[in-house]
Parts: C-alpha cells; sequence; structure tokens
C-alpha cells in the first residue's frame, strides 16, 4: 500500500542516470558507484523480478524511459485487430483526440541483441475492434512491471557475511537453489537456417501417422534439437526416405541445428519460391512449410489490406510504370503522398504499409548478406527461461560484483534457531577492500525491518502497531514518516486495519535518497538504544557468534559461463612462467598489496567530493565508537 512513494514527496527533480539508482551512494566508494553505473547496462531480463526492499525513487524513472511496456498516451480505438499467430498480433488504432492512425505491435518474445530479451504481458486480450483503450492503461508490459507500474530489475536475497564451512573466496559468492531460482532470466533467441531445393527437414516431432519436422508455435523443443536437414542424394534415396529413416538423425550426414531448449513464439519464412508453386508439391515436408507460409501471407495480406483504408494506393501514370519495370523489372505499389492524404498517421503505421506490401509481392527477391538465395530461410524466435549457473555474474547497487562459484541446497545454508535461511553467502573482506558501507546499511535496514514486521505479527492491537511503526519510520525516513502519516490520517478504521494486514503480508519497503536527505549513521544508531528487541542479531545453528541476516537487491547480469571463456598458451612460456617475448624483466614476488587500506574516512564520509575537511576525524571518531557500541558494523 504504501510502495507507491511519489518521488516529488522527497526529492528534487532532477536525474543523474544509474548512479540515482544507489540509495546512500554518498557511503559508498566512487569507483564502485562508477562500477555499477557500468553493470547497470548489462543486466538482463528476470522472469520474476523484485521491488527493491530499500528503494532510492529513480527505479521509476528509469522504467518510464524503458521499451518494454506500452501504455496508452491518449484514448483510442482499436479500428483492426491482424493476428499472426497466438503469440503476436497488431493493431491499427485511431487515437480519440488527435485522430491520428497509429499502429502497435504485441510480440510475446522481444529479442534485443544476440539471444537477450524478454517475454512481454498482453494487457488488453479481451479487447476487441470497435472497443476503447483509456489514456494511462497498460497494452502489454514485461515482467518488470507491476500494475502500479513499479519498476523492478533484481531479485531480494537475504544475505549474510560468511564463509561457506570455511572456504575462502574473494569475488565468489555461495547461493542457494531457491536464489538461484529467483534469479532465472529470459533469454529470446533467434535461429534462422537455409533449406534449399535438395534438402528436407526430417520427421523429428512427429510419428509414422504424422509428419512434423519441426516444432510449431507454443511447442517447447525436444532434447535441444530444432530441426534436422536431410540432403537428397539419389544414390541412397530409397534407404534415407524411409518412413522409420525419416525419424532418426543421421550424424554423418544429416545438419543438425541445435539450440538449448526454449517454447516457439513465433515463426518466419523468407521464400524465393511464389506460395502458388510450393503449393504444387504434394509430398508431407512441403506441404507442412506451405501451410506456415501460408498463414504468414495471409497475414500480411490483411495488414496490407487494412493499411489501404487508411493510405489509399497512388494510382501511377503510364510513364510511371514504364520507368519503373525498366530500372527494377517490376512494378510495386506506392502510398499516396501525406499531402494528398486527409488521414494523419504516424512513421511507424507508414513503414510497415510498405513493409506489408513488399512481404506479400512474389517478384520481390530476398537477399540475405548481399546474395539472392536459392529456395527460402526459416527463421525461429523461441523463447526460454535461462538458470543462474556456475560462473553467473551477478552485482548489488554498490559495484559489489560477484561471481556465483557455488549452488548448494537450501537445507546446507545457515539458518537461524527461528528457522530463517540465507539465500546468499558473501566475503566479509569485500566490503573493507571496496569501500562500500551501504550494502551494509541496506542489510541492516533489510534487517530491522523485517523483525518489525514479526512484532507486527504479534500484535492485533491497532494502536501499538502504529507507534512501533511510525515511530520506526520517523527515524529511518521522516519524510517518508510524513507522507505515510499524512495517508494515514485520512483513512477509516477498515483501510488501517489493511494497510498493516498489507505490510505483514508484503513486508516494508523503505525509502533512502541516492544523495542527500538520509538520516545520518548517528541518528540511524538511535534505533539501536529505542528497538533493542529489533537489533537482536540471530543465533544460528551450528555456529557460536550471533550474526545479521538481512536481504540485499542483486542483478543478474549478461555474463554466464556458457558464453565466456578465458584460455592462455602455456607453450611459449618462459621458465618465470611469463610469455618469451615479454617485455617484464621480473616476475612480480612480493606477497601482500602496497596499496594501503584507509578504514574509516572514507567508508562513512561522502566519497564523491564532498568530504568535510575541516571535522572530518573528529565525526569519524565518534561515529566509529557509537557505532561499534551496538556493534553495527561487522568488523
Amino acid at each position: 500500500m504504501y510502495d507507491n512513494f511519489k518521488v516529488s514527496e522527497t526529492t528534487p527533480h532532477y536525474f543523474i542516470s544509474e548512479e540515482a539508482l544507489v540509495p546512500r551512494c554518498n557511503n559508498s566508494d566512487t569507483q564502485r558507484i562508477n562500477m555499477f553505473a557500468n553493470h547497470i547496462n548489462q543486466f538482463i531480463h528476470l522472469v520474476k523480478p523484485e521491488f527493491p526492499r530499500v528503494f532510492t525513487n529513480f527505479e521509476n524513472q528509469v522504467g518510464d524511459y524503458s521499451v518494454a511496456y506500452k501504455e496508452a498516451k491518449e484514448d483510442f480505438e482499436i479500428i483492426s485487430k491482424i493476428i499472426k499467430n497466438e503469440y503476436n498480433y497488431d493493431l491499427i488504432i485511431q487515437y480519440k483526440s488527435s485522430k491520428v492512425y497509429d499502429i502497435l505491435h504485441y510480440r510475446h518474445g522481444v529479442n534485443i541483441t544476440e539471444d537477450y530479451g524478454y517475454a512481454l504481458e498482453d494487457c488488453i486480450s479481451d479487447k476487441k475492434e470497435g472497443d476503447t483503450v483509456k489514456e494511462g492503461e497498460f497494452v502489454y508490459r514485461s515482467s518488470n512491471y507491476d500494475d502500479d507500474k513499479n519498476y523492478s530489475y533484481g531479485a531480494n536475497l537475504k544475505s549474510i557475511f560468511l564463509p561457506y564451512h570455511n572456504l575462502t573466496y574473494e569475488d565468489g559468492v555461495v547461493i542457494s537453489e531457491s536464489a538461484a531460482e529467483k534469479l532465472k532470466a529470459y533469454k529470446v533467441e533467434k535461429t534462422m537456417f537455409s533449406v534449399n531445393s535438395n534438402d528436407v527437414l526430417i520427421n523429428l516431432y512427429g510419428n509414422q501417422y504424422y509428419y512434423k519436422s519441426f516444432p510449431k508455435i507454443g511447442d517447447d523443443i525436444f532434447n535441444s534439437v530444432l530441426v534436422a536437414i536431410r540432403r537428397i542424394q539419389h544414390s541412397r534415396i530409397l534407404y534415407d526416405f524411409q518412413s522409420n529413416k525419416l525419424r532418426e538423425i543421421d550424424a554423418l550426414d544429416d545438419t543438425v541445428i541445435y539450440t538449448r531448449g526454449g517454447k516457439i513464439v513465433d515463426i518466419n519464412i523468407f521464400s524465393n519460391i511464389p506460395l502458388s508453386k510450393m503449393a504444387e508439391k504434394e509430398d508431407e515436408f512441403s506441404q507442412e512449410l506451405t501451410a506456415v507460409y501460408k498463414e504468414q501471407v495471409e497475414y500480411y495480406q490483411k495488414l496490407a489490406t487494412e493499411l489501404e483504408k487508411i493510405i489509399p494506393v497512388k494510382i501511377p501514370t503510364d510513364d510511371e510504370v514504364k520507368k519503373e519495370r525498366q530500372k527494377y523489372g517490376i512494378t510495386i505499389k506506392h502510398p499516396i503522398t501525406s499531402d494528398v492524404n486527409p488521414n494523419k498517421y504516424t512513421e511507424e503505421l507508414g513503414y510497415y504499409w510498405k513493409l506489408s506490401h513488399e512481404q506479400v509481392n512474389e517478384k520481390i527477391q530476398w537477399r540475405h548478406e548481399g546474395k539472392t538465395f536459392d529456395s527460402f530461410k526459416i527463421q525461429f524466435t523461441i523463447l526460454k527461461e535461462s538458470p543462474v549457473t556456475l560462473g553467473t555474474k551477478i552485482t548489488g547497487r554498490y559495484g559489489n560484483k560477484w561471481t556465483v562459484a557455488m549452488i548448494v541446497p537450501d537445507k546446507d545454508m545457515p539458518t537461524t534457531e527461528d528457522g530463517l535461511r540465507a539465500e546468499a553467502l558473501l566475503n566479509p573482506l569485500g566490503v573493507l577492500n571496496r569501500l562500500n558501507l551501504a550494502q551494509i546499511i541496506e542489510q541492516h535496514i533489510n534487517f530491522i525491518c523485517y523483525n518489525l514486521v514479526e512484532e507486527l505479527k504479534k500484535t492485533d492491537d491497532i494502536f501499538a502497531m502504529e507507534d512501533l511503526f511510525f515511530e520506526f519510520m520517523k527515524i529511518i525516513n521522516p519524510k517518508q514518516h510524513e507522507f505515510l502519516d499524512l495517508e494515514y490520517m485520512l483513512m477509516n478504521r477498515q483501510q488501517r486495519h489493511d494497510f498493516f494486514e498489507d505490510i505483514k503480508e508484503k513486508g516494508m519497503y523503505i525509502h533512502q535518497t541516492p544523495f542527500f536527505g538520509n538520516t545520518s549513521l548517528e541518528e540511524f544508531a538511535e534505533i539501536f538504544e529505542k528497538f533493542p528487541q529489533l537489533v537482536e542479531k540471530y543465533n544460528f545453528k551450528n555456529t557460536e557468534k550471533k550474526m545479521v541476516l538481512g536481504d540485499l537487491y542483486f542483478i543478474r547480469l549478461k555474463h554466464d559461463a556458457s558464453n565466456k571463456t578465458s584460455v592462455r598458451s602455456t607453450g611459449l612460456n618462459n621458465i618465470k612462467d611469463l610469455p618469451s617475448k615479454s617485455t617484464l624483466k621480473k616476475q612480480k614476488k612480493i606477497l601482500v598489496s602496497q596499496t594501503p587500506i584507509r578504514l574509516g574516512k572514507l567508508l562513512f564520509l561522502l566519497s564523491i567530493n564532498f568530504i568535510n575537511a575541516g571535522n572530518s576525524d573528529r565525526i569519524m571518531s565518534k561515529t566509529i565508537s557509537r557505532l561499534r557500541k551496538y556493534n553495527f558494523i561487522l568488523f
């Protein structure tokens, strides 16, 4: 209920890109914040992302600029709905106010580049031609958005700074199987291959009664094999094309197109054979392809017909037809110019007018890499869920990048005596070396908030819940407290009850600005004085020392072990294990770093050129001693 906290209530109207996504980034090293700014450009879309429990309010600012959603910019009427298949369709619409025509595309699986992409949810699947979509209503959206357009791009993992079974690891992270499930991401692969006139796709997906050489729309890929192509060899044709042989891959002669699983969400055929000629072939293989190609041609024909109602076809003169035939060898349809067309339309609609007419013109030849191909090419769009594997890179919001070193069963992760289980084990030295204390603050805020919610669950006394919740909010964020307090005053009894039930069910979300406006660390330490029941560290099973366990927000990056390999040849190395042509004269043998680690000053003071040189030492000594008194810091 309170996670729709408005930016305008707490922060100035400025936007400085990725750094604004870092809570309290003035409590972290500048270089690490810059590293996060690079990482955010490499994140991939999770299947079920979560909104960060400690948020900056700039998440939604970033989400506004994403193309992974579409909302109506004004009321519009659906003029026509052209369906390609169950996962893809186009809407021809007209905006009510401006009277401009536009075209919207719904694609369930969207490829961005390489095999990265996301899945879209159809938000107006119940709308029909003639219906109106209201301004601000979602047309489609990715899983990064909730119903209120809050933008998510990572997952909250219960984290603890502790080596796993006394193992030593620096940039490695140990996560549980449930954490790996949270970090499962989408991939959208586009696979295209050629089929020549003497090729046949063998019957991998069918049986003796039904020929099916490739998965259709909505089908899952079988055994990581998309299709297998067999070249016709007349000397052995009677053997190769027996019914049972067409269902088996010949490892020596067949060309196999592999892909690592997934679901087919679209098929495109680029054919230089007219549909009428393809339909003349009576073999089962050709009939299967013809049926798919026919659906595609019908889709583009309907699209072209509907768009001609908005942009009529220009009637050419005899001279224009003659010149076009002399230049290109064919004639194509052209739209009337916009200056004589009373209908206003977008550039996107004009582009699809041209595209749809080219698709249905059988005289236009497809080219690939500058050459016209013989028969046709088939392109599959495959939506898949990519699991986390060893070597997958994840990052927090403070430049604290990790590589997944181990994925262990949930039961093997550290567990509190009350049954609360860790999801990520992090290297404690990573905080010291990287000078990014803000991750400890995030962990402690979520640790305290979890305990506060548990306290709220113990009572039905609305007044006791009010006192505890608002007293805590007054310390952790006075601005957020003022906002929530005013909203709460306007609620009736039932709404107030629902407010706290929502907190008990979904947990707490705390606003922390990127730079200024947060409580100081000294003020934050007051929580340890006023709420001792909320800051009591957990007793863990089989562990003597009490520890803090709290959520940290993790983002999955596109780097996986499957697409990254580091190899070095040792064949030409000399006795010092250096390349023989190396300009280095000697091997570095010093065992310790000569770079001093500055503790305290850089940990707590503003690290982006805002250090108070006049009284920083006095502030630091006082702050550190007070925080150590309450066991706040982990070292």
